[in-house]
């Protein structure tokens, strides 16, 4: 999220991706008053999640889930996640998707489409049927369907928040 951020402060764009910010860090940043700004609010957001614990249920491929597409030449990758014991702060916008093959850690971006779960894997609902945008707090553990659309050839992944890996190993994506 961070390096979202930092990209499009910066209005740079990568030619061959005209829509995603180009990665650049902190070091990058020329004015000390925002460069601590950032750094201050990326430390604040990761706090959200110093006790907490993750748990990747699974990562899947699909053409479309529920309300959401692929952009162009992409494909959705759905991950169903747990998210226990976080924090003041915490936000599900916040959390990125990364590729993590060959050792190699790439953010391919963050704010999900999001499908909330109730803790035993099952769609949450509204009184009317609908699905809800989500719970009300974020007290408790969240359980979600973290949706991304992504370049095809990505196939193992992992999860990051404001500078942190969230867990252990990359996870391969299902199909």
């Amino acid at each position: 999220m961070l390096k979202r951020l930092l990209g499009f402060l910066s209005k740079k764009r990568p030619s061959d991706e005209p829509d995603s910010p180009e990665q650049i860090s902190l070091d990058e940043i020329d004015d000390p008053e925002l460069r601590a700004v950032l750094t201050e609010t990326a430390r604040r957001k990761a706090a959200g999640l110093d006790e907490a614990t993750v748990i990747i249920h699974s990562a899947k491929e699909h053409s479309s889930f529920h309300d959401a597409s692929p952009q162009p030449n992409q494909k959705l990758i759905v991950v169903d996640v747990t998210f226990k014991n976080h924090q003041g702060g915490f936000g599900l916008a916040g959390v990125e998707l990364l590729e993590a093959q060959n050792g190699q850690v790439e953010s391919l971006g963050g704010d999900p489409h999001k499908v909330f779960l109730q803790e035993d894997g099952t769609l949450m609902k509204d009184q009317s049927g609908s699905y809800l945008d989500g719970p009300d707090d974020y007290t408790g553990p969240i359980r979600v369907f973290l949706v991304y659309s992504v370049r095809k050839t990505v196939r193992k992944i992992a999860l990051g928040y404001w500078t942190k890996v969230l867990v252990e190993r990359a996870y391969d994506v299902g199909t």
